[in-house]
């Protein structure tokens, strides 16, 4: 018997997949459903986390909402202090992080290989380390300030009327 859609036998399609004609032509048998347990706990998860997003938004706690209570905090001196220095602590790490990634590729690196007219081949080593300038600490907060205006400009807060 042929297939319509290629015209390619069922033993031959039975092969190619790995398969017997009676595994081919068997019902799926449901391998990948979804328990209905499952379900539930997602469903159950979804509508408990749409509740609280809800009620973050809508319910009074004193004069602001649960969310509005977590801007005032964000916005305190105490935590752009924490931001503050946790932004630069992690900008260091970063920083190290990535020369060691760079130092790591250039050391191991292929070298480059060029090849002639004549068929020959020449090879020259890819140097260890790249050209780079040396920057003080300053220079580079000062270059990525920079660089960060040009990707991320942050709107303007709209004053709410109460």
């Amino acid at each position: 018997m042929t297939r319509r859609f290629g015209g390619e036998s069922e033993l031959a399609l039975a092969g190619s997949c790995g398969k017997t004609i009676q595994k081919l032509r068997a019902p799926p048998t449901g391998d990948n459903r979804i328990s209905v347990f499952r379900l539930f706990k997602l469903v159950l998860f979804l509508g408990i986390l749409g509740a609280g997003v809800y009620c973050g938004l809508t319910v009074k706690l004193g004069d602001r909402t649960f969310f509005e209570h977590l801007q005032a905090i964000w916005e305190t001196k105490e935590t752009k202090e924490l931001r503050r220095g946790t932004k630069e602590k992690v900008e260091s790490l970063v920083d190290d992080a990535t020369d060691k990634v760079v130092k790591g590729v250039t050391e191991h690196a292929p070298s480059r290989v060029i090849m002639r007219g004549d068929g020959t081949r020449e090879e020259n080593a890819i140097p260890s380390q790249p050209p780079q300038e040396n920057l003080s600490p300053e220079d580079r907060k000062a270059l990525r300030n920079i660089i960060g205006q040009g990707r991320y400009k942050p709107a303007e807060q709209p004053t709410k009327a109460r």
